[in-house]
């Protein structure tokens, strides 16, 4: 006969009738050690009390408002391999492993796999792991975890479907939830979720339903420092309403990415909560939210509030700042100087986002994007700059026109000759358009600038451009023909045919000007082409047209270059021979040379031989026929004197001698001698 150990348990009204009287714990078999491993344990079964055999247990939970727990006093006892729930049981080992149907587990009605419905559980694996180590767990997260059952009638329960499945309260208004094995004691709480005569729509939460072994428990409030201490109660039944002390903590303010975007986020967390918190955002907020993240917000300042299972509230206002907008001015810091040239340069200055700004141009690839802020080479067009942050927000500039300025054109529409070609009356009438606005053009020939027309000009040939303030140019198609021809005098000099001499001469040979030419050298007035007689100098030759157009030509009349002669002489070997030799040079002159030793006969031989010591002159004459004379002179040995000793002694021995002296002629001297017996 069993033993019934039935609890009241607290119950959570929603304003049903509670369909769940309370939780109770029977004693299923107390072990005598005749199966191995298990003398001294006893074998509890934990049953939700129902009011109707239809009531139907679907779920058993725990989480932070709600919290559940099985406190052990003792061992806990698990077979190898062992189960955590019932509907895991397989009764065919229990013949060879007796002590695995004794295993300790959670369940909605199924004590094996043979019995009806499906178990399944969620949030509970460390709770699990607890239970199995410890004998007891504890679930008071935010999420929680749970074992359930899902309805298997519907939408009818009938009294076979009733009888067939365990999770009705059945003929013994009694739901299994809990086998428990353990040599000591254990007590708890669980929280159920019933649906009433298992109808779906009575859904009922039966929150803080205590139990224990001990058929004495009290379950209450155990702290004095809660508001609803019990000091009778034995067990805690985890209802302790404590004094206030929850605050709001803001973790983390996250601005939207970019301006206008709804994706900044906050994220606030409690101290102190007692029991489950729950987060609003807003002050008009009924949805609260088991945590604090709160996603997809716009800038802006927030209202924020955490509430503990307590009622105790703490709030304050939050900001999440707004991130700037990203701002972007383009300017054109640089025109296109000339026609076509695409040297344009835009200079952009962006701010906002998070400040690390790039730029490309709207329509580009944005691959081609640059932090740098001058775009250089551009051509003619419209150009809006995108500015891109370090998120990818973006913002635009007002388009910047880039204007190509036209091409310079230059027009001569009229010109007229100088009075003279040196005289700048000459006209040359000229138009342009285009260039740089909005300056003047200016005109340009050979490097000269004019700001009007007509242009005074001499005489000449000329190429017309104009000129912008850039430095643009166009040219006037052809060359401008500006007469006269200036006067050319085609002066030349004839130098003086030997140093010094006053028979040089000038001509002249005039072009160009009016026929009927002046010329004057001088104080003279001459007619012809040429004037002669003159000596080395500068001569000024003026020539007059016969429109009085003038041109001069100064010329000059060299003079001769001098003749040097020098000599180069041989003297005569002897005294009084004639093996002298001259050679005279000349240098200088005109052309070559001619010699002569008289000065009237000349030659082409330089050299003169056969001389005997003495003085001479010698003459070199040029192609001119100037003269110039070189003096030589050849000289001699002085006449060979010798002079003896004749000695007188032992003559008749043959023993005499002569000494003799030579002077004179070139040593060294060499002796003959020619004598009696010699």
């Amino acid at each position: 006969m069993k033993q019934l150990l039935f609890f009241a348990g607290l119950l959570c009204s929603l304003g049903l009738q509670a369909q769940v009287t309370g939780i109770s714990v029977e004693t299923y078999a107390v072990h005598d050690g005749s199966i191995d491993g298990l003398g001294g344990f006893t074998t509890y079964h934990v049953y939700a009390n129902t009011t109707n055999s239809s009531d139907f247990v679907s779920a058993v939970y725990g989480d932070s408002e709600n919290p559940m727990g099985i406190t052990m006093d003792g061992d806990i006892f698990n077979s190898t391999p062992g189960f955590l729930y019932g509907s895991e049981i397989n009764p065919a080992f229990f013949a060879a492993f007796p002590a695995l149907e004794y295993d300790s587990w959670m369940t909605i009605g199924m004590m094996s796999a043979l019995d009806a419905g499906v178990l399944g559980n969620i949030g509970l694996d460390g709770a699990m792991t607890d239970f199995t180590n410890t004998g007891s767990f504890y679930v008071d997260d935010p999420i929680g975890g749970s074992w359930y059952n899902t309805m298997p009638c519907d939408p009818l329960v009938t009294p076979d479907c009733i009888n067939d499945y365990p999770q009705f309260g059945g003929a013994d208004n009694k739901v299994l939830l809990a086998q428990i094995t353990t040599n000591g004691s254990f007590s708890g709480v669980f929280n159920l979720q019933v649906f009433n005569g298992g109808d779906q729509s009575l859904n009922e939460y039966v929150n803080g339903l205590g139990f224990s072994t001990d058929p004495n428990a009290i379950f209450g409030c155990m702290d004095p420092a809660a508001s609803n201490y019990d000091p009778t109660a034995t067990n805690d039944d985890y209802s302790c309403v404590l004094p206030c002390t929850l605050e709001l903590v803001v973790e983390s303010v996250t601005s939207p990415t970019c301006s206008g975007d709804n994706d900044g986020s906050l994220v606030i967390t409690a101290t102190g909560a007692q029991g489950s918190d729950d987060y609003y955002l807003g002050e008009d907020d009924e949805q609260p939210s088991n945590f604090g993240n709160f996603n997809n917000l716009l800038a802006g300042t927030y209202y924020v509030m955490v509430e503990d299972n307590a009622g105790c509230q703490s709030s304050q206002y939050v900001e999440i700042p707004e991130v700037a907008d990203v701002t972007v001015t383009a300017s054109l810091s640089q025109a296109m100087t000339c026609n076509n040239t695409n040297d344009a340069i835009i200079s952009v200055e962006g701010a906002g986002g998070d400040g690390n700004l790039q730029y490309y141009f709207a329509g580009d690839d944005p691959s081609t994007m640059t932090p740098n802020t001058e775009f250089p080479s551009l051509s003619a067009g419209n150009y809006t700059v995108i500015a891109v942050d370090g998120n990818g927000c973006s913002g635009s500039s007002v388009a910047t026109q880039v204007s190509n300025p036209p091409a310079i054109n230059v027009y001569v529409t009229g010109f007229s000759d100088a009075s003279c070609a040196n005289i700048a009356d000459g006209q040359i009438v000229v138009s342009a358009t285009g260039g740089a606005a909005p300056s003047t053009l200016n005109f340009e020939i050979d490097g000269e600038l004019y700001n009007s027309s007509p242009i005074y000009i001499a005489a000449g040939t000329f190429t017309v451009n104009a000129v912008d303030v850039n430095g643009c140019t166009g040219t006037a198609d052809g060359e401008v023909v500006i007469g006269p021809d200036a006067i050319e005098v085609n002066g030349s000099a004839s130098a003086v045919a030997c140093t010094d001499e006053e028979n040089g001469s000038i001509s002249w040979a005039p072009t160009g000007g009016a026929e009927g030419f002046e010329v004057v050298v001088g104080d003279s007035t001459l007619t012809g082409s040429s004037y002669d007689g003159l000596g080395v100098g500068f001569y000024t030759i003026e020539v007059t047209d016969a429109n009085g157009c003038e041109a001069t030509e100064i010329v000059e009349v060299l003079n001769a270059e001098p003749i040097v002669a020098s000599t180069e002489v041989t003297n005569a070997l002897c005294y009084g021979g004639d093996e002298g030799e001259v050679v005279i040079t000349a240098t200088g002159g005109t052309g070559a040379f001619q010699y002569s030793d008289d000065g009237n006969d000349f030659s082409n031989d330089n050299t003169f031989d056969d001389l005997q010591a003495g003085n001479y002159t010698f003459y070199a004459q040029d192609e001119n026929g100037c003269i110039v004379g070189a003096s030589a002179e050849v000289e001699e040995p002085a006449e060979m004197v010798v002079t003896g000793i004749v000695s007188s002694s032992d003559i008749l021995w043959g023993e005499g001698f002569i000494d003799a002296s030579v002077t004179g002629g070139t040593p060294d001297y060499s002796y003959e001698w020619t004598g009696p017996n010699i």
